[in-house]
């Protein structure tokens, strides 16, 4: 690896191709293959300390993102969404991978101190996750079918052996998680403390002590903002928008906390700022989001305190006032 400037560098992804851009350079992407090989070559002559952008791409991002990491260079993982917007408001003509590729170089050097810096799951923490996403379409399935029953009562029967067969394959997608998460070094403990949170079951808790083991953040309201349940002000001169929910994080950890304040607001503990929230006019679901965020506060502090459970008296004690 040679001696050269750090470089800003966009990595344009696709299943069998990367189109990188160096930020600075002139003329069009590199276009290589999405192999080992491949990538192994390229990196031999990048700058050591290199910033590289790439875009969350399902699978087909993880190959150069973890060989680039390891290779030393600083990872950024960036919103697709994020990077829509970005490119219709520099490139707003064209799309194509060079473009796009160009995109994120500029974007990273631009906007590279504010970014999170990515690192590579461990196997563990990549199996619980994938569980979680395949427990979570298991659930869907099997509540469209209840639902299709319903709507059908004739036919309800014909699902049955259907609905059993994803109760039982939720019930050992449980059993396989339960297993990894005593396999991780440190995690069992931590996570049987999150589970003392009003609200924070198997499934919640193993996703929320899934993050943190795997990211560090500098405070509550970065991993709320990590998660996408921080409200965005809409706000211009004298007019005061109506605040929705950034949803910028994992769909799927917002929705199992949804599920954990629903759980939460029928405990004495969560009772106070629940009827807070709705006395204050807010609706059911703005209420329990504000629950949800309360839970995560809680789950952090904890976290981050060894030893520490959930006190429900201090909860009680404190201002029943939306987080």
């Amino acid at each position: 690896m040679n001696d050269e400037i750090s470089q800003f560098i966009g990595i344009d992804v696709s299943k069998d191709s990367l189109s990188i851009f160096v930020w600075g350079q002139q003329g069009n992407s590199l276009e290589i293959k999405n192999t080992e090989q491949a990538i192994s070559n390229w990196l031999m002559n990048v700058p050591a300390g290199s910033f590289i952008g790439l875009e969350s791409t399902g699978r087909y991002h993880k190959l150069a993102a973890s060989m680039g990491y390891n290779a030393g260079m600083t990872i950024f993982l960036l919103q697709p969404r994020d990077m829509s917007n970005y490119r219709r408001s520099v490139t707003p003509r064209s799309k194509t991978d060079n473009i796009d590729a160009q995109v994120l170089a500029r974007f990273v050097a631009m906007e590279h101190k504010n970014l999170r810096l990515w690192k590579p799951s461990t196997k563990e923490q990549e199996k619980i996750d994938d569980l979680l996403r395949i427990r979570a379409l298991c659930s869907s399935s099997r509540a469209k079918l209840a639902m299709a029953g319903k709507e059908s009562p004739d036919t309800s029967a014909l699902l049955d052996d259907l609905a059993k067969t994803f109760n039982q394959t939720i019930a050992q997608i449980d059993k396989a998680m339960a297993v990894t998460i005593k396999s991780i070094t440190g995690l069992t403990e931590n996570y049987k403390r999150l589970r003392t949170v009003s609200g924070i079951g198997k499934v919640s808790g193993a996703g929320i002590a899934n993050i943190l083991a795997h990211y560090e953040f500098r405070n509550a309201d970065a991993l709320i903002g990590y998660v996408g349940l921080d409200p965005k002000p809409v706000e211009s001169g004298k007019y005061r928008g109506r605040r929705r929910l950034s949803k910028r994080g994992p769909s799927q950890i917002r929705w199992l906390l949804y599920l954990a304040s629903m759980a939460a607001v029928k405990k004495e503990a969560f009772k106070p700022l629940y009827k807070a929230s709705i006395d204050k006019g807010l609706s059911r679901t703005a209420a329990l989001c504000i629950v949800a965020r309360k839970i995560l506060r809680i789950a952090y502090a904890i976290w981050n305190k060894p030893g520490a459970i959930f006190d429900p008296t201090k909860l009680l004690k404190s201002t029943p006032l939306p987080a």
